[in-house]
């Protein structure tokens, strides 16, 4: 479904657009906020996709296959249809490239 792509494609669009406001921009700056990045955002997706991974085999090996969370709604509960649409879902957390983020507390006051 190409659609599926159209809402973080603004999202992302709309991020990269905010800061690139003068107000904004010395907003982020003032809270040494700065865009997530690329390479974290790549490795926190791969990280959730792989760990999605290791759920939907735990779930085809010990969950009963009769259970579903939306259970009026007709869609293929096979391990391969629960693999894509979880995969799909979790590539749009890429927007997180243009999030802007404050740096770590080092307090927890």
């Amino acid at each position: 479904y190409p659609s599926f792509a159209w809402g973080p494609i603004v999202v992302s669009a709309f991020l990269f657009g905010l800061g690139k406001i003068p107000v904004v921009n010395e907003y982020f700056s003032k809270h040494e906020m700065t865009a997530f990045g690329w390479e974290a955002a790549l490795k926190y997706t791969v990280f959730a996709i792989v760990s999605s991974y290791a759920f939907h085999g735990w779930c085809s090996v010990h969950a009963d296959h009769s259970l579903k969370i939306q259970s009026g709604k007709l869609y293929p509960v096979s391990p391969q249809a629960m693999a894509v649409r979880s995969t799909a879902a979790l590539m749009t957390e890429m927007i997180y490239t243009f999030m802007p983020l404050a740096p770590d507390s080092t307090s927890w006051v």
